[in-house]
């Protein structure tokens, strides 16, 4: 999922105010509408707003993003070549609001899912 949404953020040109419930829904065609709205909305927070964040980024640092999640998910390959994992405001080509708005929207994203999940597993 997160594959889709960083690689549908690397489009240019982007509009953040295009960025709502609908625009992931297209996204993430295997998702119901229930859980699209679940997931943007949130009593807390809304994941809507860092993404509208990282949308509003340059396209580079966007394709930044997304190329370091990709290099990221080849965990095998990363550690074979000595475990070169690095924080998100060293990934180069990313400025520090770019790696703020990255973290807080996939911190925001493994928080639902987590709660997603927890919640799944009370009602087996």
């Amino acid at each position: 999922m997160q594959r889709l949404l960083l690689k549908a953020l690397c489009v240019d040109p982007l509009d953040p105010a295009t960025i709502d419930e609908n625009w992931l829904a297209g996204i993430w065609r295997g998702q119901t509408e229930d859980w699209i709205q679940r997931f943007c909305r949130k009593a807390k927070f809304s994941i809507l707003e860092p993404i509208r964040k990282i949308a509003g980024l340059p396209p580079a640092e966007r394709q930044a993003i997304y190329a370091d999640f990709k290099r990221c998910c080849r965990t095998k390959d990363v550690f074979d070549a000595g475990g070169n994992f690095c924080r998100l405001n060293t990934v180069p080509g990313l400025s520090a609001n770019g790696a703020e708005a990255a973290k807080e929207a996939f911190l925001r994203f493994y928080t639902f899912l987590g709660v997603e999940q927890k919640s799944e597993m009370e009602r087996l």
